[in-house]
Formats: structure tokens, sequence, C-alpha cells
């Protein structure tokens, strides 16, 4: 579990890496949670706009220049699947953290007592989520996306794109058959072309020649298989 705490003071910043620790005392378990410390909401922002992708996210609500509610917002722009524990010395943004979808909202006199709890709960969510995903060869580290974020996969060029919610979209240099047996292996998934395969979970229409997705996307489906393709969406969508 990749654990990113933004709090601007250090010494708060060292007592909430230090609890985290804690909760991981052995080298099998410490090796499930990866902390990393962020002194101020703008280094954190500009380290998940390079790339940086964190499971969950520890955050200290009153900083200067960007205090905590208005970081998640715009991590929210960009992540919209990690979870956020806001973190802070003070009740009186709490209703203020739903708008961000908060995972939970802390107090720092109780994180000695519950933040433990929270990190299982959110450890043994995240289990279960790995048994759903797909770990996906990007082009200086693997990344794993839960299918349910998949909208559909798409081949062009020698580069797989996994086009995600939220417009997101991960590539990777490889040919499309890497990941046909993962993928199909979830009824959800179905190959409509020989370079696309398609979430029909967001499939809001057919027609003769191809899958209209959520947002108004267009997926072809191929001639040869249009019969097929039919039969198993039809299927699909009568039976969930």
């Amino acid at each position: 579990m990749r654990i990113a705490v933004c709090d601007d003071d250090a010494l708060e910043l060292q007592r909430t890496r230090d609890c985290i620790e804690a909760c991981f005392p052995t080298k099998k378990d410490a090796g499930s949670a990866v902390v990393s410390t962020f002194g101020s909401g703008n280094e954190l922002l500009e380290d998940i706009r390079a790339g940086g992708r964190y499971e969950l996210l520890i955050l200290d609500v009153v900083m200067p220049s960007l205090n905590g509610i208005d970081l998640a917002a715009k991590i929210r722009e960009l992540n919209d699947n990690c979870r956020i524990i806001f973190l802070t010395s003070s009740a009186d943004f709490a209703v203020d953290s739903y708008k961000v979808k908060a995972y939970y909202y802390l107090l720092k006199s109780e994180m000695k007592n519950e933040l433990p709890n929270l990190l299982k709960k959110v450890s043994d969510e995240i289990a279960g989520e790995i048994t759903s995903s797909i770990l996906i060869k990007e082009k200086f580290r693997w990344t794993r996306i839960p299918l349910n974020r998949i909208k559909y996969v798409e081949s062009m060029n020698h580069t797989v794109y996994f086009h995600l919610l939220h417009n997101e979209t991960i590539s990777s240099y490889t040919a499309i058959n890497t990941y046909y047996d993962a993928l199909e292996a979830d009824p959800r998934f179905i190959k409509c072309h020989k370079s696309f395969v398609v979430n029909m979970s967001y499939v809001t229409s057919i027609t003769g020649k191809e899958f209209i997705l959520e947002g108004g996307v267009v997926v072809p489906i191929s001639r040869n298989l249009l019969g097929q393709v039919k039969s198993t969406y039809f299927d699909y969508f009568f039976k969930r």
C-alpha cells in the first residue's frame, strides 16, 4: 500500500509516519506499506502531477498556501480513486471533507487510538481490490488498475491504451494479446475488434457496427465478430 502523508508541521509529519510504521512492525508488513511524506500541499500535488500514485492520502487540513480541503479537490481532478483521510487538530472542516469524498476525518488527538484500525480497514479493502485488478507495464513502472475503472482498451501503433474513468489513460508499449487473458477472465470484458476490448458495463447502446459507451465514446465492432459480440452483450445485459 502506497501512502502519502502531508503536513506543514515537521514534528507532526514525523509523528504520523511513526504511527503508520508502527502498524506494520514486521519486514513483511513493512514491505506492504510504503510511506512518502510531504511538507506542503503544493509539494504533494506536484508529485502526483509528475506521476506519483498512492492508494491512501493522509492530509492535514490547516496548511499555508494550499489547505488540505483545496488540495484534495485538486487531487480528485487527477485521481478520483485514492482514499483520503484528513488528520487535523480541528473538527471545523469535517463537513467540507465530504465534498471531496473523504474516507475519514480524524482528529490528531485520536490518531494513536484510531489510525491503526483505519489502516487495517484500508489495507483489507485494497487486498480485495487486487483480486479484481490488472497489472499494467508502463514505460518505467508497473501499475495495478482495478478492472472496474477500465472503460475500454485500444491497441494502436504497437501500444496498448487503457482508457479509464474520468478521461484518464494509461499506455503500455506491448501487444494487446498480453492482456487478453486477464481481461476476458472477467465477464464484463469482450473483444469486439482485433484492436479493442470493451467493458460492457459502460456500454449505453450497440448498433450494427459499433458500441456507444458512456460519454459518447464510439468503439468499432468487427464484422466477423458482430454476431458473437451481440449475443454475448445481450446475455450480459439481461443477466446482470
